[in-house]
């Protein structure tokens, strides 16, 4: 299961479909998003501005995870996917919380995606915390 779990591989496959499915579809249907967040009737004018901004922060988080995979090694690498992920995982799940409080939804269960991927990268950092290197 160790071997499944490389932090290298984790945060290169995260970086990738975060970049593809969260940034850049935010970038290309920030309307869209705005809608199906606070429904159609409910979008005010700021909340594509709003939506498109999320992109280009999905970007950023896409670009770091990345950088992390390329730029870091051995235990530094473990320590930082396994912060990466715990502080990933704590945005989605407040986001989640707070957003739902507050009227706007994030998809009802699809949110489970992304915990489950950040969950992934969490973990891959976690169990290689005690590597050689």
């Amino acid at each position: 299961m160790k071997k499944m779990l490389s932090p290298a591989i984790w945060l290169i496959g995260f970086s990738v479909l975060n970049f593809l499915a969260a940034g850049l579809a935010q970038l290309l249907s920030a309307q869209g998003f705005a809608e199906q967040g606070w429904g159609k009737e409910n979008v005010l004018g700021h909340d594509v501005y709003y939506e498109t901004s999320f992109g280009f922060i999905f970007v950023g988080i896409s670009v770091i995870a990345a950088g992390l995979a390329f730029l870091t090694s051995g235990v530094q690498r473990a320590r930082m996917t396994a912060l990466f992920g715990a502080t990933m995982l704590a945005m989605v799940v407040s986001s989640a919380i707070y957003g739902n409080a507050e009227g706007y939804s994030m998809g009802g269960l699809m949110v489970l995606v992304p915990i489950t991927l950040i969950s992934g990268v969490a973990l891959s950092g976690i169990l290689h915390l005690k590597d050689e290197g």
